[in-house]
């Protein structure tokens, strides 16, 4: 038996039903997009927290020097050194030493800057009386050679001291206390001391006797130095200028 309907009127249906359900499709997709569409406009923005600064770094303020801080001793250097040292009843004595070391090194380095400036002021002269009072303590300690200090206090002399006579009499007496400071420890030293002491005090003699022009530090030192290898050691010999 045939169908009452031939195949081409069976796929006009079938086209048909095509185009309607893509047209339909075509509708619901634009109806997504359009909702879409007003589903985010209409979203409320985030609230966005604003972030705050870094905070701004602030210089941080000197140290206080504390009651048993030396004079002319940095506060931070004497921080350091007491929580290095202080801990016991010998490191508190030890602690002690080093701040007197420190203090005299500080006022030592601030009258050579003076002094490489050729300042004379009463400051320069204030720091070469304390070097001065302190020189022997420190070599009796073996802080300082005996040489060292008496090269030392043939400079720190011309501040303390501008009148030659006055400054010759200063010099004997400055140096018998180095002398005196200066540790013991060769039976024969007192006896090398003494021969050197000679020949010390014969240069130093003649160096004040110089014009203040014509002193030249670093011969006096030179000529210390020969006479204390001479003495000790039995090198050489002085020469004059």
């Amino acid at each position: 038996m045939k169908s009452r309907f031939p195949f081409f009127a069976w796929r006009h249906i079938a086209i048909t039903l095509l185009a309607l359900l893509v047209t339909t499709l075509v509708i619901r997709i634009r109806w997504i997009d359009t909702h879409a569409d007003d589903a985010v406009a209409e979203a409320p923005a985030p609230i966005l927290t604003p972030t705050p600064a870094p905070p701004v770094p602030t210089s941080q303020p000197p140290m206080q020097a504390d009651a048993d801080n030396p004079a002319d001793v940095p506060p931070e250097e004497w921080a350091r050194l007491k929580k290095t040292l202080g801990a016991t009843a010998e490191g508190r004595q030890q602690l002690q030493q080093a701040g007197q070391y420190l203090s005299f090194k500080h006022r030592a380095e601030n009258w050579e800057a003076l002094q490489a400036q050729g300042v004379h002021s009463a400051e320069k002269t204030r720091l070469a009386q304390q070097l001065l009072d302190d020189l022997p303590q420190h070599v009796g300690r073996g802080e300082v050679t005996g040489f060292e200090a008496r090269a030392l206090e043939a400079q720190l002399l011309e501040d303390t001291e501008p009148g030659a006579n006055q400054r010759q009499q200063a010099m004997v007496a400055e140096t018998a206390r180095i002398t005196a400071a200066e540790p013991q420890t060769d039976p024969q030293a007192a006896v090398k001391m003494a021969a050197y002491k000679q020949q010390e005090a014969s240069i130093t003699a003649q160096w004040l006797a110089m014009a203040p022009s014509a002193r030249d530090p670093k011969w006096l030192e030179s000529q210390l130095d020969a006479a204390r290898r001479q003495a000790f050691d039995g090198e050489g010999a002085t020469q004059t200028q």
